[in-house]
């Protein structure tokens, strides 16, 4: 049975299985991490970084390629819509999808993301999705 799990990676471990510069390390650690699980094997994550109290951002959305298309990453970014809800927070914010990848770009406004950034990067832009809650 497919079921979203609680954190996947609980903040006492997390420095023990990246070894990324400071700032990157505490951005990490403010970072829920929830996964997706099929028969005791996580095959999808979703992360929800809180910001401020109205504010947070969704990172990290990956779903194995085997078990695309199925609804997951649409379970977890849901599940995670839901969490952002009982913190009180009034909109989410999806930062950095590659304006090339338009499988991505099509998953977030079918879920009713806007576009509401765009920054530009040496090899092309960023597109910053926003959805109030």
């Amino acid at each position: 049975m497919l079921k979203p799990t609680g954190r996947l990676f609980p903040r006492s471990i997390s420095r023990s299985l990246f070894s990324p510069t400071k700032s990157f390390l505490k951005k990490f650690n403010e970072m829920i991490f929830h996964g997706y699980e099929l028969e005791g094997k996580i095959i999808g994550v979703a992360a929800l970084q809180l910001l401020n109290e109205h504010s947070g951002n969704i990172r990290f959305v990956y779903v194995l390629p085997e078990h695309q298309r199925k609804g997951i990453g649409t379970s977890l970014v849901t599940h995670i819509e839901a969490e952002a809800r009982r913190f009180g927070l009034k909109y989410l914010v999806i930062p950095y999808v590659d304006i090339n990848a338009n499988w991505a770009i099509n998953f977030y406004m079918k879920l009713g993301y806007k576009v509401v950034e765009k920054h530009e990067k040496p090899w092309g832009y960023d597109l910053f999705f926003k959805k109030a809650l």
